[in-house]
């Protein structure tokens, strides 16, 4: 797994000796090691630049289609929206589907 998240010569370092994206591909690699067929990911690009943030979600989106996981992902992250087949606001404690016309988030 430390190869498919590219993290092969880290493998002895401790989480210190990590940068933020370096910590980010462990936990996902973590999270799919036994295969689960569902992921629940909170903010997963959070204080991540925005290409180490794209490396991240293309790790994520190649590695759920290998392993036929589904990732539930919950973000604040703009620039990440784009990717996501389905989204949702939560508003007032209730899920509302994001259509075009009702919500201020938009794909960009």
């Amino acid at each position: 797994m430390a190869v498919q998240v590219g993290l092969k010569d880290h493998i002895n370092k401790r989480p210190d000796q990590l940068s933020g994206g370096q910590q980010q591909r462990v936990a996902i690699a973590r999270a799919l090691v036994k295969r689960p067929k569902l992921v629940i990911a909170d903010e997963p690009t959070a204080n991540l630049d925005t290409t180490t943030a794209n490396l991240v979600m293309d790790m994520m989106a190649a590695l759920g289609q290998q392993y036929g996981t589904t990732f539930l992902m919950a973000t604040h992250d703009d620039r990440m929206l784009h990717r996501f087949t389905r989204r949702f606001n939560l508003q007032d404690g209730e899920l509302q589907p994001v259509t075009t016309t009702n919500s201020f988030w938009r794909a960009g």
